[in-house]
């Protein structure tokens, strides 16, 4: 009789771990396929490997395959020093799955996290280019207290007339320090001679004060150059983001901005090419 109880217990004790292990096995492939939702972060940080991600406080390594989807809060930070640069909440999906960008292009601008929203955005027209702005200068454009410009009017010039002279071509107003929520504006190419010109240079106004940004002698500042190129066989989508930088002068000249007894141009850098 005890031999038949001993038998029965130990065939319970085998089911009761098959369908516990079912049961694990189950889960984890549905954390499994949940996983594969966690986005894909590029990293464009200064950085570079020394940018470490975490999900809900653990390294996301740690995870392997198992995470439940819904929300899930990453943190990035300098593995070095252990300082959290940016944090972000996803609520993370079965099949969606975001590529986004870690940007940091210089120690003095803060990270932000952006989506590459070229991929989706429609062609521009035919003569046309889409622009995306965003001003991350902190030094060059700001004013007399040291406090970056909160938006700027940016006036677009190009080569209307001679490949050396720029002229006014358009306006875009209030252009704001935020890749992720900026917006894409519209504009016309110019022609000089029968050709689109494909150089352009921006000059800036304070959108609050309307005052306009001055090179050290006075005059109205004028940007590095923006390089637009024109294929007619293969024009592609003439979609572009472009973020505007300090990039400091060892020099004078009346052409730059002198901000603390340093010379500063403005760069205009296209991203994702």
């Amino acid at each position: 009789m005890s031999r038949i109880i001993t038998r029965y217990f130990v065939y319970l004790s085998l089911v009761i771990l098959f369908i516990s292990a079912c049961k694990k096995q189950e889960s984890y492939l549905k954390d499994a396929a949940s996983y594969a939702d966690i986005p894909v972060f590029i990293n464009n940080s200064i950085l570079g490997d020394n940018l470490g991600k975490k999900l809900n406080g653990r390294p996301v390594e740690s995870y392997g395959n198992v995470f439940l989807s819904g929300p899930g809060k990453f943190s990035f930070y300098n593995k070095n020093t252990g300082a959290i640069l940016l944090e972000k909440e996803f609520n993370l999906q079965p099949k969606k799955r975001d590529t986004v960008y870690i940007f940091q292009p210089d120690s003095t601008i803060a990270p932000q996290l952006i989506k590459n929203t070229q991929l989706n955005e429609p062609a521009a027209p035919v003569g046309y280019m889409k622009l995306k702005i965003a001003n991350l200068s902190k030094i060059a454009l700001s004013n007399s207290a040291g406090v970056p410009y909160r938006k700027l009017d940016v006036i677009i010039k190009s080569t209307l007339t001679s490949v050396v002279t720029y002229l006014p071509i358009d306006t875009l107003i209030g252009i704001g320090g935020n890749l992720d929520t900026a917006g894409y504006y519209l504009v016309k190419k110019p022609i000089r001679a029968g050709l689109i010109q494909t150089q352009y240079k921006f000059s800036f106004i304070d959108h609050e004060t309307q005052m306009p940004i001055q090179s050290s002698n006075g005059a109205v500042y004028l940007s590095l150059t923006l390089s637009v190129p024109h294929n007619p066989a293969n024009p592609g989508k003439q979609v572009y983001t472009v973020y505007l930088t300090d990039m400091p002068r060892p020099n004078a000249s009346a052409a730059y901005i002198l901000k603390n007894s340093k010379y500063y141009d403005v760069t205009l850098n296209k991203l994702f090419e």
